[in-house]
């Protein structure tokens, strides 16, 4: 795996209510969840480290006090912002809102807090620089299409298509994946962004569609590596059954 060399910060949207997991996690944001006796957000950032990232802007919310509070602005090499939504606005309205606050001009990695996906950053900058992309998607193989959002790439790893499918058909020459929900992205795309963030707004069902329809190019790559989603009771107990297995990179950071 080629070492990420230009991608030095990412942004972490932690700020949902985590209403579908209350059932079973209540006293906690979602991101906190406790995952084999650790913060899954932990994870994640150690995922970032050991992929290169230097700083880290965390978008709270909902009890986003519990995190500042756990990781404060330092979380072993990473330093840590916050930025606090106020009144709920979606996963969209939360990033852009950090990114013109922050006056962030340079690319960077955008995840969720409730999904680990330890993809290479620095193949999805190579994709970036193939495609001369502004948004790249991390994607992943899947067939479930009434869950996740499928998109088709073709062999320049541009996406030609981003919409509900009925069921994966793949073109000769095209790929089918499943968007991960890791981005690389160009803040220039926020620019001329035709979108009203002063309410809720999702990234996935309305920043990202009209990124496409401004013009933008938007690329993508798929990765074989795992990808978890703790936002569901079912999902969540996975997590913890096969957290060994599956949070590799806890050791890597570790023995750093």
């Amino acid at each position: 795996m080629p070492a990420n060399r230009d991608i030095e910060l990412a942004l972490v949207l932690a700020g949902g209510l985590g209403t579908r997991l209350r059932s079973v996690v209540s006293d906690r944001p979602k991101p906190m969840a406790i995952v084999n006796g650790r913060p899954f957000l932990e994870y994640l950032l150690d995922y970032l480290i050991s992929e290169g990232i230097k700083r880290v802007v965390i978008c709270i919310g909902y009890m986003g006090t519990q995190i500042s509070d756990h990781f404060g602005i330092i979380y072993k090499d990473i330093e840590i912002t916050y930025q606090s939504e106020g009144d709920p606005r979606g996963t969209g309205g939360a990033l852009v809102d950090a990114v013109k606050q922050l006056e962030i001009s340079e690319p960077f990695i955008l995840l969720n807090g409730d999904t680990y996906f330890p993809v290479s950053i620095a193949s999805l900058s190579a994709v970036r620089d193939l495609a001369a992309a502004h948004l790249v998607f991390a994607m992943f193989r899947s067939d479930d299409c009434a869950r996740f959002k499928m998109l088709e790439l073709n062999k320049m790893n541009s996406i030609v298509s981003y919409q509900a499918l009925d069921k994966p058909s793949i073109r000769d020459g095209y790929e089918i994946g499943a968007n991960g929900g890791v981005y690389l992205i160009d803040p220039s795309i926020f620019d001329s962004l035709k979108v009203d963030t002063e309410c809720v707004v999702s990234f996935e069902e309305s920043i990202i569609p009209a990124v496409g329809l401004s013009g933008a190019i938007l690329a993508g790559m798929i990765f074989e590596d795992v990808f978890i989603d703790i936002g569901l009771p079912a999902d969540y107990s996975r997590a913890n059954s096969s957290a060994k297995k599956i949070f590799c990179h806890e050791d890597n950071v570790k023995s750093n």
